[in-house]
């Protein structure tokens, strides 16, 4: 019988929390153990929670319902008719939360009601969408990756931000410049790797045509074996896209089989096709 990564997590911390609230003893014993060994029964699969711990997104006018893809990650959608999703990412931690690409929506009350927002985290300047609004609602400042700052619009103060940084709840920048000259993906170490990607990679058509899982960005990164195989050297088990599903479960060696059959959806070199020359790089200390 199939079971997906994401239900195995589901399950397994379900678990932690009652042994850890009825039997602390058997809490501490899983803890030690980690992940316990699977009956053979079962077969792990990449994929989300199932649809039957999580309701299916409803549909409403423009976009779908928040959902939680991994325990404590939750994502929401808003689809531009005819072109392509955006997606936000809310991701939950001991140390408190961080949104990534945060645009408005309805039924987004659970962050309200948790109240532990440490972070705002833009992973490209394109991607400003609803940060200031979002950073009013919370307090918690917006961090920006500075060689995009030039691209801001809205906000009037921010974080600069660059590869190699740690950021807060345990995220590490890493730098994927192509589309714009910031471009930062986000590692956390979580569920074994979550590698969030705003633009660089993909999985709905713009980025992947033709039914492939991943593609690169077709300006940005229109032969990604040459400009993203850093990724592969990073640990992780999810890709999170700016824009498309989620990859649960065995997505490094997703993108290393998209880099080795050097799946494309451009054969042109990467270039930017607009970019802002006024640079107000500093206007986050005003």
């Amino acid at each position: 019988m199939e079971v997906t990564e994401g239900q195995l997590l589901h399950e397994l911390e379900h678990l932690a929390g009652k042994l850890k609230e009825r039997a602390p003893e058997d809490f501490e014993r899983l803890r030690a153990v980690g992940r316990p060994e699977l009956h053979p029964s079962f077969v792990v699969v990449p994929g989300a929670v199932a649809s039957w711990i999580v309701p299916e997104p409803a549909m409403l006018t423009g976009g779908e319902a928040m959902q939680e893809v991994l325990p404590g990650l939750f994502q929401w959608r808003i689809v531009w008719p005819g072109v392509w999703s955006l997606e936000s990412w809310w991701l939950r931690t001991e140390a408190g939360s961080v949104l990534i690409d945060p645009v408005e929506w309805s039924a987004l009350q659970p962050i309200a009601e948790a109240a532990d927002v440490r972070a705002i985290v833009l992973t490209v300047g394109w991607h400003e969408r609803s940060a200031r609004l979002f950073a009013a609602r919370t307090g918690a400042p917006v961090y920006l990756p500075a060689e995009d700052v030039c691209m801001v619009e809205d906000l009037d103060r921010w974080e600069p931000y660059g590869d190699g940084d740690e950021l807060p709840c345990g995220l590490r920048a890493v730098g994927v410049p192509g589309l714009t000259r910031g471009e930062q993906a986000l590692l956390s170490p979580r569920h074994g790797g979550l590698l969030f990607v705003g633009d660089a990679l993909g999985t709905t058509a713009k980025w992947a045509p033709d039914g492939i899982p991943l593609g690169g960005h077709p300006n940005g990164h229109p032969r990604p074996w040459e400009t993203l195989s850093h990724l592969l050297d990073l640990d992780f088990e999810a890709i999170l896209p700016g824009h498309g599903d989620a990859i649960v479960g065995g997505a490094r060696e997703t993108l290393r089989e998209m880099m080795d059959e050097r799946r494309s959806t451009s054969t042109g070199p990467p270039r930017v096709t607009w970019f802002p020359s006024v640079n107000r790089y500093h206007s986050h200390r005003e």
